[in-house]
């Protein structure tokens, strides 16, 4: 997925920053996760209560496979 300028949650808009990680919360995501390269990575949203594989189109099989255990 690319980063988009506008989002939205629960059909509300919401700020997505001025230009990827420019949010400090996602610059130590990054910096934690980009050096370790993870095979598979998998998104647990509390709200929802639910492990997501990701929203986008080209998550791999494992990654699927895993968030539906």
């Amino acid at each position: 997925c690319n980063w988009q300028p506008e989002g939205t949650w629960r059909d509300q808009p919401v700020d997505a920053g001025d230009y990827p990680f420019s949010e400090p919360e996602n610059v130590a995501l990054r910096d934690f996760i980009v050096p370790r390269n993870p095979a598979v990575t998998i998104f647990y949203h509390s709200a929802f209560n639910a492990i997501f594989a990701a929203g986008c189109p080209n998550v791999g099989p494992r990654t699927r496979e895993l968030a539906d255990v």
